[in-house]
């Protein structure tokens, strides 16, 4: 779920873009850049937490890569 469908914005394209975002990174890392413990938590680390485009999870991947995946899941 977007950021931005968290805050109840009115729909766009943009959910999907950031939906393929999440479906590339987890095809790609193999597990979701988000999680929590609880609902709660998930959407809080969502609309607050960064994804650490320099982690060990990404190490093998492109640059270009990393860029298209940064330009999908940028928050609004």
């Amino acid at each position: 779920m977007p950021p931005e469908a968290l805050k109840k914005m009115p729909y766009d394209e943009q959910f999907d873009m950031w939906s393929l975002g999440i479906i590339l990174y987890v095809m790609i890392v193999g597990n979701f850049p988000f999680v929590g413990v609880d609902v709660k938590d998930l959407f809080n680390n969502i609309r607050n937490q960064d994804i650490d485009f320099n982690s060990n999870d990404l190490s093998n991947v492109s640059q270009n890569c990393k860029d298209f995946l940064a330009n999908l899941l940028e928050k609004d």
